[in-house]
């Protein structure tokens, strides 16, 4: 279970990059220079998501959605692989 909070603690720090991003996709695509442009996300990520991170809750959380995800992912795979039908590359 600690691995589980240490990795949600990573995503929980990592996570203000996605706002960032976007917010930087937005002004490239307004073609502002470098820093120039408003940044709403990450102000917004600021203020609500910021004030709560330094939790072991937010850690928790942040675990479970990154727990979620993974096995998410893996039971999509899987179930794609199982309902895709007969392997069409192999030579018959």
């Amino acid at each position: 279970m600690g691995r589980w909070l240490r990795a949600g603690r990573y995503v929980r720090l990592q996570a203000w990059q996605i706002p960032f991003w976007l917010d930087c996709r937005h002004n490239f695509r307004r073609r502002l220079p470098p820093g120039r442009g408003p940044a709403p996300r990450l102000e917004a990520w600021d203020l609500w998501v910021g004030a709560v991170q330094p939790h072991l809750l937010a850690d928790a959380a942040a675990a479970a959605l990154t727990a979620g995800w993974l096995y998410g992912g893996l039971a999509w795979a899987a179930a794609r692989r199982v309902f895709a039908g007969p392997d069409r590359r192999k030579s018959r």
